[in-house]
C-alpha cells in the first residue's frame, strides 16, 4: 500500500508540471538583435574577414546572394582598410515577424594603390528574418553600398 501511496503522489507532483505548456521564446526582433548584426558586419569589414562579414546574410532567403557575395568578396581583394560607422535609426517589425531595419551608414575604404581612401555615406534599409541561426540579413538596399 506505501508503494501505491508514493507512486500515487509522485504522479501527482510530477504530472501539472508536464502538462503546463512550455513559454514560448521571443521571436520579436529587438534593439539588441539589431546592434548585434551590426557589429557582426562593422566586425566583418573592419577585422577584413570576409566569412564574418557574410555571416550576418541568409544564403537560402537572400535573393542572388551569390552574386552579392561574389561583388563583396572582390571589394575585399582590392581593399587595404575599411573604417565603417553604422547607427540603427529605425526598426519596423513586420506581420510575418521579420523586421526592417534603416541604418545610417558611413564607410571608408582605403584600396590598393590609391592615393585616397573612397568615401560612401548611404541609408541602408535591411530586411531581416529568423533562421535557425538567429536574425539574417534577407535583403539590403542599395546592395551596391557593399561592392
Amino acid at each position: 500500500m506505501r508503494v501505491f501511496g508514493f507512486f500515487f503522489l509522485l504522479i501527482s507532483l510530477v504530472l501539472p508540471v508536464a502538462a503546463q505548456p512550455s513559454q514560448p521564446a521571443t521571436t520579436k526582433f529587438t534593439h539588441a538583435d539589431a546592434e548585434k548584426l551590426v557589429r557582426t558586419l562593422q566586425d566583418g569589414l573592419e577585422g577584413q574577414n570576409l566569412k564574418t562579414f557574410l555571416s550576418a546574410f541568409d544564403r537560402d532567403q537572400m535573393i542572388n546572394y551569390g552574386n552579392f557575395s561574389d561583388q563583396v568578396a572582390a571589394l575585399f581583394s582590392r581593399t587595404d582598410a575599411f573604417r565603417v560607422h553604422l547607427h540603427v535609426t529605425n526598426i519596423d517589425e513586420a506581420r510575418d515577424g521579420s523586421a526592417n531595419v534603416t541604418l545610417d551608414a558611413q564607410m571608408e575604404i582605403a584600396p590598393h594603390y590609391a592615393p585616397r581612401p573612397d568615401r560612401r555615406e548611404a541609408i541602408l534599409n535591411v530586411h531581416v528574418a529568423k533562421s535557425a541561426d538567429g536574425w539574417r540579413v534577407v535583403d539590403l538596399a542599395p546592395r551596391d553600398f557593399f561592392y
